[in-house]
């Protein structure tokens, strides 16, 4: 009643369906769409498994700078297995703000 196309051409075009329906009730409903295939779900995945490999990258040489820390202090200079350790995260772009953290908490467990 209210609702009518311009043209059957824009009609035959449509992603819009017809069911029939009760006299009372609207007979076009909302397009289709289709789930799982959105370029943000692909994107979303590799992001999970790049993420993945890098957390489990950082832990791992968290867990390198805990032991050296063990070993010889908290201080880079002086400590070269620490210092070994350190310029692999800096090469592997790990934050240094991450680096420093995992130095003075491991010098704060190691008191």
């Amino acid at each position: 009643p209210g609702f009518q196309f311009h043209s059957m051409e824009l009609l035959r075009r449509s992603v819009w369906t017809f069911r029939p329906l009760a006299s009372h009730q609207c007979p076009f409903v909302a397009p289709r769409r289709f789930s799982g295939h959105s370029k943000w779900s692909k994107i979303k995945h590799r992001k999970a498994t790049a993420d993945l490999g890098r957390s489990k990258l950082i832990a791992k040489l968290t867990r390198e700078i805990r032991a050296a820390v063990r070993e010889g202090g908290e201080d880079v200079n002086r400590n070269l297995p620490l210092a070994s350790v350190v310029s692999r995260a800096r090469e592997m772009d790990i934050p240094k703000a991450t680096v420093q953290t995992a130095i003075s908490n491991a010098a704060v467990s190691n008191v």
